[in-house]
């Protein structure tokens, strides 16, 4: 079963802590998937005040 992301919360760099509909929650590092010049201008633009904009739009979109 897949459950669905509440809550996103920057930490630093690239993790982020996922909150999920079970009362459940992990923490995430996406440094080891974000390789390659295709990552690079998202590398740039990861901030903490982006990752809150951005979760907030795709947990209103569900």
């Amino acid at each position: 079963m897949l459950h669905k992301i509440n809550k996103i919360k920057y930490l630093d760099d690239y993790r982020l802590e996922l909150f999920f509909d079970n009362n459940k929650s992990g923490e995430v590092d996406l440094n080891k998937y974000l390789w390659g010049e295709v990552f690079e201008q998202l590398k740039a633009n990861c901030n903490k005040e982006s990752v809150k904009k951005r979760s907030k739009e795709i947990i209103q979109e569900r």
